[in-house]
């Protein structure tokens, strides 16, 4: 029964990610978990995975839907080696390490900043970084729900035994099933985060290395370049420029650039 947590383990090629695995059956939410286990002193890298979640989060209050059979939730604890203020530099680089991975196996989707993987404008994951703060340190928990083995093609009965359904979801989500035709063990798609991702916050400690995780970054975005709407206090329009140097949109619009914090505001493609 998923998840493996065995063949997770064989096939991990980190140092730190994964190395301590709690699964879990059901769980309100796997990021609510890991902020009260971090702050029970839970070590750097554990990985917190469940098969159904039962008050998923995602940004600004949202809910996230999970399918115990298909989805994959989980969250992982880090404790970064650099000042909370770069904590921000590790939510761009979740999401490259996601897109590496998941191009490796063949679905071809993008960044749509701050937070979520797109393919053809559908959302096929959401990413939800949170930080906090102990007496040992500060902490960061990185989570990701990914419709994996799921059917959204097609299946309208999917969409209506949703609990908050609506009548065009299925335009706003897509699956690595219904993108590759394949039903990827969920496992294996996590291994692939999990390696690329340690590589991926090894670059958050160097300038440099962060840097050119940035310009890949832009070679993977949707937003970038584009025409954009601000929501925050009012609405602005203007154009996506690029990421500063700490994981912030930065904006140019008619009245001058501007910088844009995932905390405050959400993004819109115009």
């Amino acid at each position: 029964m998923y998840p493996d947590v065995p063949l997770i383990t064989s096939r991990l090629t980190t140092r730190t990610l994964g190395r301590r695995i709690i699964s879990l059956d059901e769980t309100p939410s796997t990021n609510t978990l890991a902020k009260q286990l971090a702050k029970d002193g839970e070590q750097d890298g554990t990985l917190i995975i469940c098969r159904k979640q039962t008050a998923g989060r995602g940004r600004m209050g949202r809910t996230w839907f999970s399918d115990p059979d298909g989805s994959i939730c989980m969250s992982l604890i880090v404790r970064p080696a650099v000042l909370p203020a770069l904590f921000l530099r590790y939510t761009p680089a979740f999401a490259v390490a996601v897109v590496r991975a998941l191009r490796k196996l063949g679905a071809f989707c993008e960044i749509k900043w701050p937070n979520d993987i797109v393919a053809d404008g559908r959302k096929l994951c959401g990413i939800l970084s949170e930080s906090g703060i102990t007496d040992e340190g500060a902490f960061l928990v990185c989570g990701i729900g990914i419709n994996a083995g799921m059917h959204y093609e097609g299946c309208e009965s999917y969409v209506t035994t949703r609990p908050d359904a609506d009548c065009d979801y299925m335009k706003k989500a897509v699956s690595l099933l219904d993108m590759t035709g394949e039903n990827i063990p969920r496992e294996l798609i996590i291994v692939g985060i999990l390696n690329e991702a340690e590589d991926a916050f090894s670059a958050c400690r160097d300038d440099v290395r962060f840097a050119e995780l940035l310009e890949e970054y832009g070679r993977y975005s949707c937003v970038i370049g584009h025409p954009v709407t601000v929501y925050g206090e009012g609405e602005r329009h203007g154009v996506a420029k690029g990421i500063d140097s700490v994981g912030r949109l930065i904006v140019e619009t008619d009245a001058g650039e501007i910088i844009v914090s995932s905390d405050d505001v959400s993004v819109r493609l115009r």
